[in-house]
């Protein structure tokens, strides 16, 4: 498979501050090359055998948990699915709208 994108991977940090709030924020982790396609419903279904909400699909080696912040071409989004191959993982990400501290 040929990785030819970065996606920059986040990790969420909380806090509570000085007056009792819980803050969560989302610190820089590490990069991981990949694969990054647009998402068509048919795909989707194709590949996670249900219908699942998706801006791109995303071919990588490593494993990322769902949930997962990443930011790829200067956008934020989240992983929301996840398929282990065996050889590689396929992901869906979806727009988020969390504030990054890089």
């Amino acid at each position: 498979m040929f990785y030819d994108f970065l996606i920059q991977v986040y990790k969420e940090t909380s806090e509570i501050n000085k007056i009792g709030q819980h803050l969560t924020s989302y610190v820089f982790d590490y990069e991981i090359q990949c694969d990054v396609q647009p998402s068509t419903e048919q795909l989707l279904y194709k590949t996670f055998g249900k219908d699942v909400e998706s801006t791109f699909t995303v071919f990588c080696d490593e494993d990322i948990k769902v949930g997962t912040i990443v930011k790829f071409n200067g956008k934020v989004y989240k992983i929301n699915q996840k398929i282990d191959w065996i050889s590689y993982r396929i992901y869906s990400i979806v727009d988020s709208e969390v504030t990054l501290n890089d």
